[in-house]
């Protein structure tokens, strides 16, 4: 498969987004942003486990009513 058919096959929507990231990687500046929104992006699952983890640590003691 050559180059121009590769290219062809390659969808649009796929060429517009590596364009735009070609651009944003261009400058230092938007660079910076975007590894510091990847950092912040990342924490965020981890603090989600975190939570799930300490929920599942403390269990919620059920009480039993009986009449």
């Amino acid at each position: 498969m050559t180059e121009q058919e590769w290219d062809d096959g390659t969808p649009k929507v796929f060429k517009k987004t590596l364009g735009w990231i070609d651009r944003m990687l261009d400058s230092h500046e938007s660079a910076n942003a975007l590894i510091i929104l990847l950092i912040v992006l990342s924490i965020l699952p981890i603090l989600g486990i975190g939570i799930l983890l300490t929920r599942a640590a403390n269990p919620v003691h059920q009480v039993e009513v009986r009449n």
